[in-house]
């Protein structure tokens, strides 16, 4: 009798809002501890946590929205391509530049940190989806969502560089003289290559329903916002100008969105 009294898609919604309430529990404590320092240097697995609690939370946000198979498959498509590109990548160096993972952020899936691809699924489905928000209507199915994404993912990126290698020691870039805090260029052309690539999946598979509003509407922003505020401050706090400005530059229309979004629809 209970279930029967539940909304129709529960368990979606329940797949939805468990990793993102772990995140949001979490998420002022990490912050506090990490503006303060306090952060035990063996507790890097609580971030691969947080990124696998973030990227679980944007997969079942796809399937409650647009069915498990294409919701799911999108979300799969994204984990497994970025694990063989940074796979690749960190054996080769190419293409993003020279790098190493450290065993900061928890289990290892080969040489890829297993929370890696939840961390480009977040990344790229709340670039992606942010930016869709944002377009007219009429150019939704078109190319303007997809190149928006992949700006706003590489951009993500750049705020987050600073904290998670010189900071976190997530990783390392052997990159001597590269002038964004020790990144090289490629990487975040490579960013932007793939998260266009990534996006034309994205948009290919999850074609928005005309007259079908979108359950929790506002996720794909709010993730993305997270993600500003908490690296935004954090570089400030460490005195990196470039991210923190960035950061400071991009959360106001950001959150626009995310206040555009946020409705009934949020409603259980």
């Amino acid at each position: 009798m209970v279930l029967q009294k539940l909304a129709p898609g529960w368990p979606w919604r329940l797949a939805v809002l468990t990793p993102l309430g772990v995140y949001g529990f979490v998420y002022p404590f990490g912050i506090g501890l990490l503006l303060f320092g306090w952060m035990p240097p063996e507790a890097g697995w609580v971030g691969g946590c947080l990124l696998a609690a973030q990227g679980l939370a944007m997969a079942a946000w796809c399937g409650l929205n647009y069915g498990a198979a294409r919701g799911l498959g999108a979300a799969l498509i994204i984990a497994v391509a970025a694990w063989a590109l940074e796979a690749f990548g960190v054996t080769t160096g190419v293409p993003f530049g020279a790098y190493q993972y450290s065993a900061a952020l928890g289990f290892m899936l080969g040489p890829v940190p297993t929370a890696i691809p939840f961390a480009w699924i977040a990344t790229v489905g709340a670039a992606f989806f942010t930016a869709r928000s944002a377009v007219p209507p009429r150019r939704m199915l078109g190319a303007l969502p997809v190149l928006l994404g992949a700006a706003l993912a590489m951009l993500q990126d750049a705020v987050l560089e600073t904290i998670a290698t010189r900071v976190k020691g997530y990783w390392t870039w052997t990159a001597p003289g590269a002038p964004y805090y020790g990144v090289p260029w490629a990487n975040f052309a490579t960013w932007f290559g793939a998260s266009l690539i990534l996006g034309a999946v994205l948009q290919a598979l999850l074609r928005p329903a005309p007259g079908r509003p979108l359950r929790y509407a506002g996720l794909p922003p709010l993730l993305y916002a997270m993600s500003l505020l908490m690296f935004g401050l954090l570089n400030w706090s460490r005195g990196f100008v470039v991210p923190a400005a960035l950061a400071i530059v991009l959360l106001p229309p950001v959150l626009w969105r995310l206040r555009a979004c946020v409705s009934p629809r949020w409603a259980l």
